[in-house]
Formats: C-alpha cells, structure tokens, sequence
C-alpha cells in the first residue's frame, strides 16, 4: 500500500514537474551566462550566482526587508486602488457622454506623455522629499494606461446579446454573470497585472528619489556603497515576492474569471 501511494505520488510530481520544464530551463540558461560572465570579470562588478543567492536568502528572511518591503508594497498597492477607482471614474463618464470622453482626452494623453522620473521629480519639488511622493506618481502615471486598457472592455460589449438577455428578461445577477463578465474579465485580468507590476516599479523608483525607506532605497543606498551583491540581493528577493502574487494570486484570478476560455493558458 506504502508502494502504491510513493508511486502516485512520484507520477504526479513528474506530470507537475513537466510544465515548469520551460520555465527552469530558462532559468538555469540564465544562471550560467551569469556564471560564466561573472567568472571572468572582479566579483564588486558581478558577483557570482552562488554568493548572491546566499544573500539573497538572508535578506529575503531579515525583518529589514520585511519592513521595507511592506512599505513598498503598500504604497504600491494603495496608488494602484486610487489609480483604479480614477480609471472607472473616467470610463464610465466617457462611456455615458462622448463630451466627457473629450474633455478627458487632453488629461489622458497628457498623462500618457509624462516621464516617471519628471514625474517624480515635479512631485519632490511641489510636496517635499517625505510627502506621498510615491501615491501621486503611481496615480498620474498609471491612471491612462488602465483607461486605455478599460475603455474597450465595456465599448466591445456585445449589444445583440444584451439584447437578447432584455428580450428574455434575465435576471440582473445573470446578465452579470453570464453576459458582462465573459466579455469585460480578460480586459480587467490584463490591467490588473499589468497595474500592478507597473505601480511597483514607480514605488520603488519614487522611493529612490524621495523616501528614506522601501525598496528603492535600499538599492539605492547598497548601490552608492558599491555593493552590487546586496543590489541584487534586495532586487532578488523583492521579485520571489512578485513571483508569489503572479503565480499565487493572478494565475488564480485568471482561472476564476475566465474558467471557460478554450486552452485556458496565462500569457506567460
């Protein structure tokens, strides 16, 4: 009995195993560019894949990061609800009144057409160096993308069908259900991953310009240190938690909100 279940547990390992197989092979091409790179230049330019692992798995336990790295996310996570919450603001209006979708557009494109860094930079000079520095450029700058991403979610909606769904007299929990969130899920899954992994980053480089704490300072404290070792550290153990919320959390969003699409595969 012992056997048999060793077995299946063996079978499924392997078949779970199989589909990280591109995956781990890039991973492992990676590493030994790194290897062989690092070999042949000093170890305070690139150091070595052995050495920074073993600091990265310090790092990634120590309470500092565990500070900083919650203040990151935090500050990322909050500009990307305002940002949000702005975007369906501005949808929504446009879709109401083509008036508003022009009075709208000069904003959109004006946000588009911001740099981050002068973004940040203007914000440091308007609000100091410890105002909310991080939220305000998170806000401006993500604010356009998600409305570009959003707008065609609900102007692409399929009229027949929501005629269909009034001619038969559908319940509003299954229009819902069955004919809005089939068509508007994948647009929301892609501005959701893509707001989120784009509100990190300006975190993180609004915190190397501003703050005295987060992410970016760090690295950017380790970096004036000429300590490349903790650079890659810091930035390596931020991205296992990246790592965490794209397989943990956004794969599973995926799987939930289009659970019928055929070949149901993430774009990566």
């Amino acid at each position: 009995m012992k056997t048999k279940g060793l077995l299946f547990l063996l079978k499924h390992l392997g078949r779970t195993s199989r589909r990280f197989v591109p995956e781990l092979s890039n991973i492992a091409l990676l590493i030994t560019g790194w290897y062989f790179v690092s070999r042949n230049v000093p170890s305070f330019l690139l150091p070595s894949p052995l050495s920074t692992l073993r600091e990265t798995y310090k790092t990634l336990f120590s309470p500092e990061f565990a500070y900083n790295a919650f203040l990151t996310l935090r500050r990322a996570l909050t500009g990307f609800f305002v940002a949000f919450v702005a975007t369906h603001l501005l949808v929504l209006t446009s879709m109401y009144s083509d008036k508003f979708r022009k009075f709208w557009r000069p904003l959109i494109l004006l946000g588009l057409s911001v740099p981050a860094t002068i973004g940040i930079f203007v914000t440091v000079v308007m609000l100091g160096s410890r105002g909310p520095v991080a939220l305000i450029v998170v806000i401006i700058i993500l604010t356009p993308l998600l409305y570009l991403m959003l707008y065609p979610a609900f102007q692409n909606i399929d009229k027949g069908l929501t005629e269909v769904a009034k001619v038969y007299h559908f319940p509003r929990s299954v229009f819902l259900k069955y004919v809005i969130m089939p068509q508007i899920a994948p647009y929301y899954l892609s501005a959701i991953r893509a707001g989120v992994n784009d509100s990190w980053k300006l975190a993180m480089l609004a915190e190397v310009f501003s703050f005295g704490d987060g992410v970016g300072h760090q690295i950017l404290l380790y970096f004036n240190l000429f300590s490349i070792r903790q650079v890659l550290a810091w930035f390596l153990s931020f991205l296992v938690i990246l790592v965490v919320l794209e397989y943990g959390v956004f794969q599973s969003l995926e799987k939930l909100l289009v659970p019928n699409r055929e070949n149901n595969k993430n774009i990566w």
